[in-house]
């Protein structure tokens, strides 16, 4: 699913909203996040800055994130 959402985006120039909850799959695949936490904007910028979010991680990631920056294109 994910090689054929960036597939339609480069192909026909298309913005994509992405709401998903595997967020390892989804920040291989993007190339901004926004999050939201209990209705309020925590983060928007690229993958590899979200994931080194304190706000993000205490939400979301946990510590085991906090060291897959590396992974991210």
């Amino acid at each position: 699913m994910a090689r054929l959402i960036q597939r339609l985006r480069d192909e026909l120039d298309l913005t994509v909203v992405w709401i998903e909850h595997a967020v390892t799959v989804l920040l291989r695949h993007v190339e901004r996040v926004i999050v939201l936490h209990q209705g309020r904007k925590i983060a928007d910028a690229a993958p590899r800055e979200v994931v080194r979010n304190p706000e993000v991680i205490e939400a979301y990631l946990g510590d085991e994130m906090a060291s897959a920056p590396q992974e991210l294109p």
